[in-house]
């Protein structure tokens, strides 16, 4: 097994920006709902010009709690992971892809650190493609990127909060490249 020369894990779990964004929504979407059930089934009243069967507020109410948990797994899971090595840059974006994705040391044509700007080219949180600039950025945290030319003028740029020890590393793999 190869010696990483670099590793870093971003967690979005980490970002609790999104999960206060996360909670105000839920609630909003809630309330209403658990208020319903409690003017309908509590109270007896029935809840809306056109009340559902109490059989059906509690499905929609079981419905809606599922669909929420479901999404809170998501963004609770959601990681990127990105180590090198002596065989390249190794990537993973789950839940994208579970599967490792490797860059080989001779695939990279030049890379640069850059400070993230253009919410164009990078996309913001999360994994994204565009297939006419043929770029995929991921990033969950940080302020700057590695950007990747590979062949084919493709790009990948990948969020870091390591940008040092990025560059460090990935420099350490291209000379080992050049050397061989």
């Amino acid at each position: 097994m190869s010696r990483r020369y670099f590793e870093e894990i971003q967690l979005f779990r980490e970002n609790l920006w999104v999960w206060y964004i996360f909670a105000a929504f839920s609630m909003l979407l809630m309330i209403p709902l658990l208020y319903g059930m409690y003017q309908q089934l509590a109270l007896g009243e029935p809840w809306g010009d056109k009340p559902l069967s109490d059989n059906g507020l509690a499905m929609l109410f079981l419905f809606s709690l599922a669909s929420w948990l479901l999404v809170m797994w998501i963004l609770y899971s959601v990681r990127l992971e990105v180590y090198i090595d002596d065989e390249g840059l190794h990537y993973s974006f789950f839940p994208h892809s579970a599967a490792w994705k490797v860059i080989a040391k001779n695939q990279i044509v030049s890379y640069e650190v850059r400070q993230t700007r253009n919410l164009f080219e990078m996309g913001g949180i999360g994994y994204h493609r565009n297939r006419f600039r043929k770029t995929r950025s991921m990033t969950i945290r940080g302020s700057k990127h590695i950007r990747l030319i590979l062949p084919g003028n493709s790009k990948l740029l990948i969020g870091t909060q390591k940008p040092e020890e990025f560059d460090r590393a990935l420099r350490r793999l291209l000379s080992n490249h050049l050397t061989e």
